[in-house]
């Protein structure tokens, strides 16, 4: 069983490298497969090998650690990990941070994680099942969304609060409410194609995406009077996009954070499957 820990654990006086391959070392591994592990694991939470194999602990972040500490847990491969308050000693932006890059980590190695929190704001988004214990005795066990909207008793209701259609927004996705196939325009095309599409989708905006259908930016209608030859040369640069698989609760916060009106859900490899605005997130939530 793989195990994490609040405050992590890690060997002060061993590097990177060392203290991920700890149990690969117990288990008699040769140096060659042990160093092979360590760097997939690295690349696989995102802190390059050949820059964070040789430092220690201490030259890290609190959320650096602990994604070390994550990834130690899975070095020998356990089908079973359990992660005690993880994430619980970690300021909130960074918190927030590591429990994305959690999540798109499960994806991959789909396994099966014990997780322990006093946050229901976390259990909902971390959790596929939720068991409630009220002093050591399970009150329910149940998805999320059951949770949510069925609580077993007035002990489940008050602990999950009441804004419980909002804590929905955590559980959602964006991909379970956003438009699918948005309007976009290739970047080399004219203006004067731009301003056809807009015409006929009684639009004022468009997405403006490369060969691969991945973002470059928009364009409005004020932008296509400047003089250009193409689109891509007038569109403006946004940040106004999530991975599809965030949840709503970001991707209502982003839409409120640009002047867009809507975000563009896009997959790992930035290219576009959808838009979402506050129409869309208030459909789902009547579901």
């Amino acid at each position: 069983i793989g195990y994490v820990i609040q405050n992590i654990g890690l060997y002060p006086n061993m590097t990177i490298a060392e203290n991920i391959a700890i149990l690969p070392k117990l288990k008699g591994w040769d140096s060659g497969r042990i160093t092979e592990k360590v760097e997939s694991l690295l690349d696989m939470i995102n802190l390059p090998p050949e820059e964070f194999m040789g430092r220690y602990p201490k030259e890290l972040s609190g959320g650096q650690q602990q994604r070390i500490g994550v990834a130690r847990a899975m070095a020998v491969d356990p089908p079973i990990m359990l992660m005690d308050e993880p994430f619980g000693a970690i300021d909130p932006i960074n918190r927030e941070h590591l429990q994305n890059e959690f999540l798109r980590i499960q994806e991959k190695v789909r396994k099966t994680i014990v997780f322990v929190t006093h946050d229901i704001d976390e259990a909902i988004k971390m959790g596929d099942k939720i068991c409630l214990l009220k002093a050591g005795k399970l009150v329910q066990f149940a998805a999320p969304e059951t949770l949510l909207t069925q609580p077993a008793n007035d002990f489940v209701r008050d602990f999950v609060g009441g804004d419980r259609t909002l804590k929905r927004l955590n559980l959602l996705k964006i991909k379970s409410a956003m438009q699918p196939n948005p309007p976009t325009i290739m970047q080399d095309e004219s203006p004067q194609k731009a301003q056809e599409m807009m015409s006929q989708l009684q639009t004022d905006q468009l997405i403006v995406v490369d060969k691969e259908n991945r973002l470059v930016g928009y364009v409005d209608k004020e932008a296509l009077v400047k003089k250009s030859e193409t689109v891509g040369e007038v569109a403006q640069s946004t940040d106004a996009f999530l991975s599809m698989n965030s949840s709503l609760k970001d991707g209502l916060s982003e839409i409120f954070t640009h002047d867009l009106g809507f975000i563009i859900a896009v997959d790992d490899e930035g290219k576009i499957h959808g838009t979402l605005n506050e129409k869309d997130i208030k459909a789902v939530l009547r579901k």
